[in-house]
């Protein structure tokens, strides 16, 4: 299969368990115009089908980045529910809503109110191994860009 341009077409998904559902290769640039510095992380994130709940998958990540020299490490989770197809809800670990998610149409705009600050968030599928997400992030605390590849891991 022939990579496509990231900015060509998007793919659209209709199973986002048959597409999430594996390890990926993270790499996350992250732009803070607030502090004028960027930082690049790499890591790995794996979405996997919990026991007990078939409409639902768990994301676990976990990264690293060096500023300053300095090595960090930093984990996070999500929980995918109400998994319906091409759509589902995507929530935090301890299960306070983040957004809705639908990539039907290969993209996805989402966003989330975290006052005093703004998420605007857009979901892109390249191919069946690759997706980006992409997040603003602004108001009176962040004014950052984050930008996230997934490369799904053999």
């Amino acid at each position: 299969m022939t990579a496509p341009d990231p900015a060509g077409e998007p793919m659209p998904v209709y199973d986002l368990c048959a597409f999430f559902v594996g390890r990926w290769a993270i790499v996350r640039e992250i732009e803070d115009r607030r502090a004028g510095v960027r930082h690049v992380m790499r890591g790995s994130g794996t979405f996997a089908l919990p026991s007990g709940d078939p409409a639902g998958l768990l994301y676990d990540e976990t990264v690293t980045w060096r500023p300053a020299g300095q090595e960090m490490t930093g984990t996070r989770r999500y929980r995918i529910a109400n998994l319906a197809g091409a759509r589902a809800e995507v929530l935090f670990d301890d299960g306070r809503p983040f957004h809705a998610l639908d990539l039907s149409a290969g993209t996805c705009a989402v966003h989330h109110d975290c006052p005093p600050d703004v998420y605007d968030g857009l979901y892109r599928v390249l191919d069946t191994d690759r997706f980006t997400v992409r997040w603003a992030v602004t108001g009176p605390r962040k004014d950052s860009v984050l930008m996230t590849t997934f490369k799904r891991e053999p």
